[in-house]
């Protein structure tokens, strides 16, 4: 799926990216025995959940808006320069599943708890880059400060995620 830059776009984007993490954590945790890394998946899986409901109640907030309003405000909140809209196809093209591909269907449950972990680390940072360059593009202060939160706990999924790889490899050893 090309990325066309739009508000439009972008809002579908950024809520399949969620849709897709929690498919994925709540599948590898389908797959994992230990009581404590399934219960991490499915906490990442709920952090995910909670990012679709924020990204839907900014959508839900604009829908009483009438259409000319709806118009100028997302030209006033999305203004992205030629640098961003090609950083944002960028991303599209190099993540490790683009935005229409689901990746917990890529999992077969012969991964390792390493697999998997590598495998979010990745998709929790192609998102950390997408939100970052869709806050670069955005000109409204609420809607950008809101959208921050979101980086800041992609943030905290790939700190944790990290730290959890780092482990199992050390188990590995």
């Amino acid at each position: 799926m090309k990325i066309q830059f739009n508000p439009e776009q972008a809002y579908l984007v950024a809520k399949r990216i969620e849709e897709n993490g929690a498919a994925f954590y709540r599948r590898a945790a389908d797959f994992i025995d230990d009581p404590e890394k399934k219960k991490l998946l499915l906490s990442l899986a709920d952090w995910e959940d909670r990012h679709i409901e924020f990204f839907d109640s900014l959508r839900t907030d604009l829908s009483d808006i009438n259409p000319m309003e709806y118009k100028r405000y997302i030209d006033r909140l999305f203004k992205p320069d030629a640098e961003t809209e090609v950083n944002i196809q960028e991303w599209a093209d190099s993540a490790v599943f683009g935005p229409d591909e689901n990746p917990a269907d890529h999992l077969t449950g012969d991964e390792t708890l390493e697999d998997i972990l590598r495998i979010a680390l990745r998709m929790e940072k192609d998102a950390y880059v997408f939100y970052s360059g869709l806050k670069e593009s955005m000109h409204i202060t609420k809607e950008s400060d809101a959208l921050n939160k979101i980086i800041k706990e992609e943030m905290r999924h790939i700190s944790v995620l990290t730290k959890e790889l780092a482990e199992c490899r050390l188990k590995a050893d």
